[in-house]
């Protein structure tokens, strides 16, 4: 199944696409559960999104009844510039009345290796109070993804023996060159368990990538991480016109 896809002309309109999609499945999961459970990621392109979730003309988002998980992070303090957490909290989670409780960051300056067994002591907590069994994913309502223009999402990247393991968690290494190497991602386990997985795409040097991920997504997930992604209800590309190419009326059949 292809993926839908959404074109914006611009950052101004992707933002506030992005954070009516946010508002429309919070508002719709605490309606049919009580509970908005969200899992974001880091890189420059949220941050618009997040402050317009900050800003007072914002959407509205049941923050009391939402719970924030990340997809992955990168083994620095949570005040590092580079920290993904750091980010969120700046843009978006220090303006927002979201509880201190419901914010589960990923403490990855313990190290990858430990940071990411005690995330995955916080997933089976999740899940259990879902109703789910250790061996069964927690259910994300919505997890918004960015892609690399490697194709990488969240810190699973390509040729990574990570991106066979079934495990909820994993600490992984970015390619040489990638700072830092040290990480901690999801796994593709739980990525493919969420209700609604959205990427939110933007800049022109992520064209060739969208574009092979969307037109041909079977093809694509032998090399291309963010191919292998996808929701168990709907999967979401939220892309400007840079990303999507100057011929976006013929490139993508299911644009619009």
């Amino acid at each position: 199944m292809k993926p839908k896809v959404q074109i914006y002309a611009g950052p101004g309109t992707l933002s506030l696409a992005a954070a009516r999609l946010v508002a429309r499945c919070a508002a719709t999961a605490v309606r049919d559960r009580g509970r908005f459970v969200w899992m974001i990621s880091g890189g420059a392109t949220p941050l618009a999104m997040f402050d317009r979730l900050a800003s007072p003309s914002a959407p509205d988002v049941p923050w009391r009844q939402t719970e924030i998980y990340w997809a992955d992070e990168r083994a620095v303090p949570a005040d590092d510039v580079l920290s993904n957490f750091n980010s969120a909290h700046a843009h978006l989670l220090s303006k927002v009345p979201v509880a201190p409780t419901s914010v589960h960051r990923i403490k990855a300056e313990q190290g990858a290796a430990a940071a990411s067994e005690d995330y995955r002591r916080e997933l089976v907590t999740l899940a259990q109070a879902q109703g789910r069994g250790q061996s069964q994913p927690p259910v994300f309502d919505l997890i918004l993804l960015g892609v690399g223009r490697d194709g990488h999402t969240a810190s699973l990247f390509p040729s990574a023996a990570a991106l066979d393991e079934d495990d909820w968690v994993l600490s992984v290494k970015a390619p040489a060159g990638v700072v830092p190497q040290q990480r901690v991602s999801i796994g593709l386990s739980v990525l493919n368990n969420a209700r609604c997985v959205a990427f939110l795409v933007a800049g022109a040097d992520k064209h060739a990538v969208v574009r092979s991920i969307v037109l041909d997504p079977v093809q694509s997930a032998q090399n291309l991480p963010a191919a292998r992604a996808h929701g168990g209800e709907k999967t979401i590309w939220l892309i400007d016109r840079a990303s999507g190419g100057a011929a976006t009326g013929s490139s993508f059949g299911c644009c619009r």
